[in-house]
């Protein structure tokens, strides 16, 4: 649930950040393989996948796709330092200071 949650949160923010176009990537094998199925789940989990799934019709293109926690090192830093914050934290051309280390990490590993 909290997964699906977390999808539908991404999906409203890149509508809030007027992205028409959008890559959305997860590495909730399951919710992403549930967003993509056309027939409905009627558990409440299912009512935010549906919800989210309204909301991906509203943008001109999307694309969902599935990629390993260990592929993604950046976004997995930003959950965790996500469940220590009370807050909603927005950056948008910057990196916070103390996950710098993991995006340069990333980078280095990829390239």
């Amino acid at each position: 649930m909290m997964e699906a949650l977390a999808a539908r949160r991404a999906i409203i923010f890149a509508k809030e950040v007027g992205v028409v176009d959008v890559e959305f990537e997860g590495d909730a094998e399951i919710v992403i393989r549930d967003l993509c199925r056309n027939d409905p789940i009627q558990t409440p989990y299912g009512l935010v996948i549906e919800d989210a799934k309204a909301l991906l019709q509203e943008f001109q293109g999307f694309s969902m796709s599935h990629t390993r926690r260990s592929g993604n090192f950046v976004a997995h830093a930003l959950a965790r330092r996500a469940s220590d914050c009370n807050s909603s934290l927005i950056w948008l051309e910057e990196v916070p200071p103390d996950i710098t280390h993991v995006l340069l990490n990333n980078y280095f590993v990829i390239n």
